[in-house]
């Protein structure tokens, strides 16, 4: 089993990553507001290394859709705030 704290304080320690976060991936079904069903990827982050002093900026949330829109919101403190931050509205958008 991969140990989160000591793959992040590998690559903190590089010096080639600024931040590190760890990033779990979820899949799910959308249905917008036009009627339309499509598959999204959910990517929930936490940045887990300590360069960054703003406990509130922790977490983040980007969902992408299998047309390629994508929302992202405003980090939080929590997980629960960066999915209450999320600009859902982007994946209403009409396709390309």
């Amino acid at each position: 089993m991969i140990n989160d704290r000591e793959v992040v304080d590998a690559l903190a320690s590089s010096g080639d990553l600024a931040e590190v976060a760890r990033v779990v991936t979820y899949e799910g079904i959308r249905t917008n507001k036009a009627g339309e069903t499509h598959r999204v990827i959910v990517k929930c982050g936490e940045y887990m290394n300590l360069n960054n002093p703003d406990p509130s900026l922790r977490f983040y949330v980007e969902v992408t859709d299998e047309v390629g829109r994508v929302a992202r919101g405003n980090p939080g403190p929590t997980p629960q705030e960066a999915i209450r931050f999320l600009h859902w509205e982007e994946l209403d958008r009409p396709e390309h």
